[in-house]
Parts: structure tokens; C-alpha cells; sequence
């Protein structure tokens, strides 16, 4: 109760939720600060900093103040997918080795920091900073230097796979495209 950077921190995020229940689609973006400032800061308590304009620290309350309901469930489905996609092209990667450029840990490791952004945003206010996006973009290169090495190789999408009674893992490896193109070269190679 003493601590002001704490108290500050839940008088933004309860003017958060205020801002979205007030306007669900929210206040604008950008916003925060003015809308708190001029209508959601509550009457001083006395305490250093109660009369304030401050910031949300916090990506999903300023996400849900400045654009609402439909922001909040975008930034949380942004960051679900992400992961879920790295968590299927680390799959991939370690199912067929051969065929994707990637080693498994990319995209483990791709979590990784996604999940720390997700942590460190509940009390930091980044959302205009560019790392989801960095990590996004990393995870649609992923995605695409395994999938997209693998279905042309095998024929099966490694995402399905499972749905359709084929175990990645067991299925017969074929060869490398590389290797196959390799050998039809050869006998060009020694005349």
C-alpha cells in the first residue's frame, strides 16, 4: 500500500478496464494517457503521484484501454498462434531433419522469447515496441523453412499428419531433393 509505483500501477489498470467497459472498442489509439488524465484518474488520496497522468505498464491493459475488447483478443490470439505455430514447426524440424534448414531449437527457442515477452508485458507497457512483431516475423520463417521444405517432400503437410493416423516420426523418410537432384546431374558430370 505504500509502495506508489504499485498503487499507480493498479489505478491505471482499473482506469483499463474502465476505458474498455466505458467504450468497448476503446479510446483510441495512443490515447491512454489523456483519456486517464482527463477522465479516469480517481480524486487524490494525498499520495505522491495520485494526480498524475500515467501510463498502463502493462501491453494487455493499454491494448484493452486504447483498443478495447477486439485489441485484447487480437494481441492474446497474436501471441497464441505464434506460439502454437513454433511449438508444430519445432515438431517439424525434429521429425525430418534432412529436409529443413532450420535445427529444432530455432523455434523452442522462438518460444522462449515469446514467452518472455508475454511475461515482462504484464508490467511493461512496449505494445508500440517492436518485438512481438520481430518475434512474429521469425515464426512465419520458421514456419515456412519447414513446412514448406517438408509437404513438397513427402507429400504430407506435418500439421495433418497426426489427424490422419501418419506418425511423422515413423513415416519413411524419402530423399533429400538436393541429393536426387545431385544424382541426376552425374551422368551429365562425366561425359
Amino acid at each position: 500500500e505504500s509502495d506508489t509505483s504499485a498503487q499507480g500501477r493498479l489505478r491505471a489498470w482499473r482506469a483499463a478496464v474502465s476505458m474498455a467497459i466505458d467504450y468497448p472498442l476503446g479510446v483510441g489509439a495512443g490515447s491512454f494517457n489523456s483519456a486517464y488524465g482527463r477522465f479516469y484518474m480517481p480524486l487524490s488520496d494525498g499520495s505522491y503521484g495520485a494526480q498524475r497522468w500515467i501510463s498502463a505498464h502493462s501491453i494487455y491493459f493499454k491494448v484493452l484501454g486504447e483498443a478495447g475488447f477486439p485489441g485484447l483478443v487480437l494481441l492474446l490470439a497474436i501471441i497464441a498462434t505464434n506460439f502454437r505455430e513454433n511449438v508444430r514447426s519445432y515438431r517439424a524440424a525434429s521429425a525430418h531433419p534432412d529436409l529443413v534448414e532450420i535445427e529444432d531449437r530455432w523455434p523452442a527457442t522462438l518460444n522462449f522469447g515469446l514467452a518472455g515477452y508475454a511475461i515482462a508485458g504484464t508490467f511493461l507497457g512496449g505494445i508500440a515496441y517492436p518485438h512481438l512483431y520481430l518475434v512474429s516475423a521469425l515464426a512465419v520463417s520458421a514456419r515456412n523453412m519447414t513446412s514448406s521444405r517438408i509437404v513438397p517432400a513427402t507429400g504430407r503437410d506435418p500439421r495433418t499428419a497426426s489427424r490422419h493416423g501418419l506418425d511423422p516420426r515413423t513415416a519413411p523418410r524419402p530423399a533429400h531433393p538436393l541429393a536426387i537432384a545431385r544424382s541426376q546431374l552425374r551422368p551429365y558430370a562425366q561425359r
